[in-house]
Order: C-alpha cells, then structure tokens, then sequence
C-alpha cells in the first residue's frame, strides 16, 4: 500500500522495496518521475520507518495499558479438582471464552498445573460470578 502511495506522489512508474539493501527502486523513461523519486525516496522511506515504529510504540502501550488494566479492580482465585478442570474449561476453552464476555470482567488467567483460576473485574461484577 505504501508503495502505491509513493508511485502516485512521483507521478507513476515501476516502484518495487529490495529489503536486503533497504531501497526504492524506481523504473521509468521519464527523467522527471527519476528525478522526483530520488528528491523524496530518502523522505518516505524515513516517515515509512517512524510509521512503523510509532506503530509498534502504540501497541507495547496498548499491552502496558491492558495488562494494567487486568491488574486493576478486583481479583477472585479460586481451584477446581483435577478432574473437573475439562469441564470448567469446556470444549475448546468454550466457557472460558464465555466469561470473558461478562459485563465487568476484564480478564481471565488459567494455570492449568495447580488447576487455579484468576478472575479479573470491577468489583461490583466479579462476586457475582
């Protein structure tokens, strides 16, 4: 998609990234369109790595910002037997998918090795469950 951009910008030609040497590669018979993607082929390919990289910043915050808000609230722990934890589960991870779309829960953590839950929510919502 990028791509199709900075072709548009220098006023169409064959445009084609080699990312082994990181470079625009333009083709064309008209010394203009080479001349105007040599003036701003350094410009985007500079805003095409600070794109990628405010998109990787917004998404590590958005990590931070979730798993805060897992944190955050209130938190009720509890175990089921053994032998039950494929019923509590349900197929698939079915009934956990479930409660996780309960009003008020913000996240559910499962370590199946103690066979503990933990729930995660607003306070009003999560002693209910």
């Amino acid at each position: 998609m990028a791509i199709q951009e900075f072709r548009k910008h220098i006023g169409g030609a064959m445009v084609s990234y080699n990312p082994e040497d990181k470079s625009l590669h333009v083709l064309s018979t008209n010394p203009s369109v080479i001349k105007r993607a040599s003036m701003i082929g350094d410009m985007f390919l500079r805003n095409m790595r600070q794109k990628v990289l405010l998109k990787q910043r917004t998404e590590e915050a958005v990590k931070k910002l979730q798993s805060t808000k897992i944190r955050s609230g209130y938190m009720e722990e509890f175990q089921v037997r053994d032998e039950l934890m494929g019923l509590a589960i349900g197929t698939h991870g079915v009934n956990i998918q479930q409660a996780r779309k309960v009003d008020g829960i913000t996240g559910i953590e499962l370590d199946e090795a103690s066979c503990t839950f933990k729930v995660y929510g607003e306070v009003l919502y999560i002693s209910i469950v």
